[in-house]
């Protein structure tokens, strides 16, 4: 019993294609299934009728129209069916080995949120869900099918209460996912990696929807601002340092473990170090050293300089003396000579 909650882009051609496909995938992971879907973008409103659906069209938006995560989690748990949520985006089929791994999370009493590595495949034929359609989405997912990035993440399982609050994301723009992950790491939720049973294929698709879109293609003013308001709570937040490695847990075929091995523990280290600035700070020591031993070779130089210039000056000096002293004695030698019988 899950409720699914997301925000679907404008019903149209390819676009409309694929995110039927994986609204249909998740109604059919259990009899017991809640989706609510917010927005009113075009195609929403008829979707929410023909599937039953729970249309949520008040939701806060950025001045581009772009819903806010923060409404959608507070208003998705506040208004939810069930206690077991799951926030996905709605390109993402899923598979009966979501609800396994769902059915086995959910067993924890205490606080978790559960996520998981995608597979990207280029899939935008409409699936017949009176077939064997699941043969298909695996056949794809083997044939053409490539790991999505660990930073990127496309869903989230929790139960009501695990997420309290986030700051005003934009939707499918980076950062707020890192942030999450980081966020429940820090107030202790136990985080768990469900990549080795969940596989969840996320449908390509092209990223024409992204206002002003600079760069890469989901760039853009949301992107900066999801990061500058990931900066404002976390001054030292880099979105790259958080990924599915960051988990505390992992999802097993003997259940919940902790994340002990040789990949998690690796990524840890390595995000202590970065965040510490070992790299940083070994650089600079490296510059500081460099630049003191210029400096000391500069001063033995200077003082080298004016010990020859001292040395230098008494030889003068010696010299002149000696010339002082030494004359009068030779004329007294010549005059000497000249008086011998």
């Amino acid at each position: 019993m899950i409720t699914f909650f997301s925000s679907a882009k404008p019903f149209r051609g390819r676009t409309a294609i694929q995110q039927r496909n994986a609204i249909n995938s998740w109604l059919r992971l259990d009899p017991e299934v809640e989706v609510m879907l917010f927005g009113t973008d075009e195609g929403v409103a008829e979707i929410c009728a023909e599937y039953n659906l729970v249309p949520v069209p008040d939701v806060a938006c950025t001045g581009f129209g772009t819903p806010l995560l923060s409404d959608m989690y507070a208003k998705a748990q506040k208004y939810s069916k069930f206690p077991l949520l799951c926030y996905i985006n709605a390109d993402i089929i899923l598979l009966e080995d979501f609800a396994v791994a769902a059915e086995m999370s959910a067993k924890r009493q205490a606080p978790f949120v559960m996520t998981g590595r995608r597979i990207d495949v280029d899939f935008c034929q409409a699936l017949n869900f009176e077939t064997n359609w699941r043969a298909e989405v695996r056949a794809a997912a083997v044939e053409r099918g490539v790991p999505g990035a660990e930073v990127c993440l496309d869903y989230f399982l929790f139960r009501r209460g695990a997420i309290p609050s986030m700051p005003c994301f934009a939707i499918g723009r980076p950062a707020w996912d890192n942030w999450l992950i980081m966020d429940a790491r820090r107030r202790g939720i136990d985080l768990i990696d469900a990549s080795r049973i969940v596989r969840p294929i996320h449908q390509n698709h092209d990223y024409s929807h992204v206002p002003l879109a600079k760069g890469i293609v989901w760039e853009g003013p949301e992107a900066d601002h999801n990061r500058n308001l990931a900066l404002v709570d976390a001054p030292t937040f880099q979105p790259r340092l958080h990924s599915i490695y960051s988990a505390s847990s992992m999802l097993t075929r003997w259940g919940v473990m902790p994340a002990w091995d040789l990949r998690h523990i690796l990524w840890r280290i390595y995000v202590v170090l970065e965040y510490r600035n070992y790299r940083g700070r070994l650089l600079a020591s490296y510059y500081r050293m460099q630049v003191a031993r210029h400096r000391t070779t500069a001063v033995m130089q200077a003082k080298t300089r004016a010990v020859g210039q001292w040395l230098g000056r008494v030889g003068a000096a010696y010299q002149r003396l000696g010339g002082m002293v030494l004359e009068p004695l030779r004329g007294y030698k010549r005059l000497g000579r000249r008086h011998r019988p």
